[in-house]
């Protein structure tokens, strides 16, 4: 099952499985940065697996995805194909 969030506090306030689940977000997110969001959700106790895309310059991002613990990082555009083996191995990889 897929869903999507308009913002970060709406994934957060949301009841998502917490199990065999994997993030895709845009460093940019609305409403907080995806290294606020991280930290949400490890305060939680929840550690998903997160595939970050971005725009930014690739030197600017790469930081901020290794601060992350990303699985993955794409530039936009993502190419679909990718970013769909990509979720598949993160879930394969049992994170």
């Amino acid at each position: 099952m897929t869903r999507a969030f308009s913002s970060a506090r709406e994934f957060l306030d949301a009841d998502c499985p917490r199990h065999n689940a994997c993030i895709v977000i845009d460093l940019e997110i609305s409403g907080m940065d995806a290294l606020e969001f991280k930290t949400a959700l490890l305060a939680r106790g929840l550690s998903i697996p997160m595939i970050v895309t971005t725009s930014l310059e690739e030197l600017q991002a790469l930081d901020a995805v290794r601060d992350l613990g990303a699985v993955a990082y794409f530039r936009k555009p993502v190419d679909r194909h990718a970013l769909i083996d990509t979720i598949r191995w993160a879930f394969s990889n049992g994170r």
